[in-house]
């Protein structure tokens, strides 16, 4: 009987074991598939969480600019990074200030950093715009109802800056795309030697006058080395006026004190003057402005009509000191090679002069800069130097007279740089007329117009013009 309790007891003991098992295991699964449920609602809700913060934007980064930041607004709708719009919300189909398409931007593709737009640069003053030498402190209107040109601080340059910068006339800052739709191109100054060719007319020279010139000089040292031991002071001073004044009248026909001194050696006058000799001499006429390239001892060639493809060489003797007032030009005398005396007194001639730049201290490498880095007001000369950056500085600037310089197998036209840059710059070559106009436009004084506005000034304090509008003062 015990024995049969026992056993009966150990069956129930097994039974609670197993349903105390299986109630376990049961509960256990009921909680892993809340856990499941629970997990896949979390990643609903974060699904549209993230939804939720998407950003909607045109993606344009380079093209334009925000509207809102360049204007100082501030904006939560805007979080600007050069001009691409990302609105939280509502997808939109457009942007509202491009109106090109959008696109939706998870929070991930954002951007880490958001450039930010520079506060608007403050007034200084309007400017008139037909006289923009008249300024005034409030905005108002010229006397034909147009509206006075705003000139912002950031265009300006303090006295501290304007020393740095070599002393600038003007300050223009171009952005990028404006560089690149005005053209804009910059060439470095360096050194180079610089040459003319001048090109002239001229005949070959018959001129008894001034042979009998120098018969009558060599008469006179001939006199008076005759009386030079004469007891009558009078008579010796009289033959050394006499050879005085037949220097002056060889000066007054062309001739230099060099071949005066040789023709005082040689005690011969110039025979080539009236017939064909194994030298010739051709007067060449030198316009004005040429002038100062014409130095004696230059070399020149000669060709004429009669001998084609022939050239003759020859060199500078002397440059007559008196200048024809009708045509504006100086005598030339040049001595040159007459093989077979093939040229004849009253040829006409073609005559070309090399000449060499030189600075004043003789030296054939110079600073130059190009002819169309030049803008040149009449009264002064401004070149735009490139610092960088889409910033050019104007720089006033003497030069020399305008030269060739070869390049590559090419001429190119330069000016010889007097001051004004040091030879570490590089100047605008192109686009400096738009670059100058740009500086009109905001609110700067164009260097042209400068030029123009220094010649009216001029005639203003030559007459004593009227003084400026009451309500106007000037910078």
């Amino acid at each position: 009987m015990k024995k049969n309790i026992h056993i009966v007891i150990l069956i129930a003991a097994v039974i609670a074991m197993a349903l105390f098992l299986i109630l376990t295991f049961a509960h256990k699964a009921g909680n892993g598939n809340a856990v499941v449920k629970q997990t896949e609602a979390q990643e609903q809700e974060t699904s549209v969480n993230r939804e939720q913060e998407a950003y909607y934007g045109c993606g344009i980064e380079e093209e334009g600019h925000c509207p809102h930041c360049d204007q100082g607004i501030k904006d939560a709708a805007c979080i600007c990074g050069g001009h691409s719009f990302m609105e939280k919300g509502e997808a939109l189909k457009n942007c509202p200030i491009c109106k090109k398409p959008l696109k939706k931007i998870i929070s991930k593709d954002l951007p880490k950093e958001v450039k930010t737009a520079k506060a608007a640069p403050k007034v200084l003053y309007y400017r008139n715009p037909m006289s923009p030498e008249i300024t005034s402190p409030t905005p108002m209107k010229d006397t034909m109802g147009m509206d006075y040109i705003p000139v912002y601080e950031e265009g300006q340059v303090s006295v501290g800056e304007a020393a740095q910068e070599g002393q600038a006339v003007s300050r223009v800052h171009l952005t990028k795309d404006q560089a690149v739709l005005s053209g804009v191109v910059s060439e470095a100054v360096s050194k180079l030697k610089l040459s003319k060719e001048i090109r002239t007319v001229g005949r070959i020279a018959f001129d008894p006058g001034l042979t009998v010139a120098q018969e009558e000089f060599l008469t006179a040292l001939e006199t008076r080395q005759k009386v030079s031991m004469s007891p009558d002071p009078d008579v010796i001073l009289r033959a050394q006026d006499l050879v005085d004044k037949s220097k002056i009248r060889l000066r007054l026909l062309g001739m230099g004190d060099e071949e005066i001194a040789q023709l005082e050696k040689d005690k011969t006058a110039q025979i080539g003057l009236v017939l064909p000799e194994d030298k010739a001499w051709v007067y060449a006429d030198v316009y004005e402005y040429d002038l100062g390239w014409v130095k004696q001892g230059q070399a020149a060639e000669v060709a004429v009509t009669a001998y084609p493809g022939e050239v003759f060489g020859g060199v500078i003797k002397s440059i007559s000191p008196v200048l024809e007032p009708k045509t504006r030009t100086a005598r030339v005398r040049l001595e040159i090679d007459n093989p077979q005396r093939k040229l004849k007194p009253e040829m006409y001639v073609d005559v070309v002069i090399k000449a060499v730049y030189k600075d004043q201290s003789g030296n054939e490498d110079v600073l130059a800069v190009p002819r169309d880095a030049v803008l040149d007001t009449g009264l002064r000369k401004i070149v735009y130097v490139d610092i960088g950056d889409g910033t050019f500085l104007g720089k006033e600037i003497k030069t020399g007279p305008e030269a060739s310089a070869s390049i590559n197998g090419q001429k190119f036209t330069f000016y010889p740089v007097l001051s004004g840059l040091e030879g570490n710059e590089k100047v605008v070559t192109k686009g400096n007329f738009l670059i100058d106009s740009q500086s009109q436009l905001t609110g700067g004084m164009s260097v042209l117009w400068g030029g123009a506005q220094e010649i009216k000034t001029e005639e203003q304090t030559a007459s004593q013009g009227a003084a400026p509008v009451a309500t106007q003062h000037q910078h």
